[in-house]
């Protein structure tokens, strides 16, 4: 795959996919949702689960660059990932 293509559908899959949760309802307009920034990503959670949050952020920052590797891409750009406890299936 070239690296435009790559590109493209990393960009469609990050602006399509955080949108899901409006389809199906689940925006949990109840909880107090906080955004903690690294220098690569927006890491979004509510309260109760801020050292989880805090984590996530780290690892995510630490395999960034094997991702990068991966997808043999030079850059991307930021990503947002979301921790919530509210949609556990048991």
């Amino acid at each position: 795959m070239n690296t435009t293509y790559k590109l493209a559908c990393l960009f469609f899959i990050s602006t399509i996919w955080p949108q899901t949760w409006q389809w199906t309802g689940r925006t949990h307009g109840e909880l107090d949702w906080t955004t903690i920034e690294t220098d690569h990503f927006r890491i979004h959670h509510h309260q109760g689960i801020e050292n989880i949050a805090k984590e996530g952020a780290s690892m995510a920052e630490q395999i960034r660059p094997a991702l990068l590797q991966q997808m043999d891409l030079e850059d991307i750009p930021v990503i947002d990932i979301i921790f919530t406890t509210e949609d556990e299936i048991m």
